[in-house]
């Protein structure tokens, strides 16, 4: 346990719990926070203030109260990415839910991540063919992007 970066729950509404952070610095937005004590409680950060803190409970059944002393788990939220994770079903937190084992060929990734660049998302720039020649060679479109058709009847 992490003695020196702790906090307690001051308060608890509904999902919401409220963490009197009383040593160490304070989490920040998206950090988890764990209780030692009750396996299973993981709350994350929503709103950090000077000595309070505001989380929102994710573990729902979890058997929570006042005073109870939360620690920071390190990275903040991470899912399973990759090919393993295909035709799978996981909870929030990740971990199978389908009674086939472990996960496999798969990498942790954060939740809260910076978007990919468009320029990195763009794959190969190809002419998408409509069979109608009129279109095709006076209007190409680019396979991928936005197309749209005005007429009236008879068109």
């Amino acid at each position: 346990m992490n003695k020196k970066n702790f906090g307690r729950v001051k308060s608890i509404y509904g999902q919401i719990v409220e963490v009197v952070w009383e040593q160490g610095e304070i989490p920040e937005v998206g950090q988890a926070l764990v209780a030692p004590e009750v396996p299973g409680v993981i709350f994350e950060v929503l709103y950090p203030g000077k000595a309070t803190v505001v989380c929102i409970n994710l573990a729902a059944g979890a058997k929570i109260s006042r005073h109870l002393e939360v620690v920071p788990q390190g990275d903040g939220l991470t899912m399973p990415v990759g090919p393993g994770i295909l035709g799978r079903v996981v909870n929030l937190f990740g971990v199978p839910q389908d009674g086939q084992g472990k996960l496999e060929a798969v990498t942790d990734k954060p939740i809260y991540e910076s978007r990919p660049v468009v320029r990195e998302i763009i794959g190969q720039r190809t002419v998408l063919e409509t069979g109608i020649k009129a279109i095709d060679f006076l209007t190409p479109f680019v396979r991928g992007g936005k197309v749209g058709f005005l007429g009236g009847a008879g068109v």
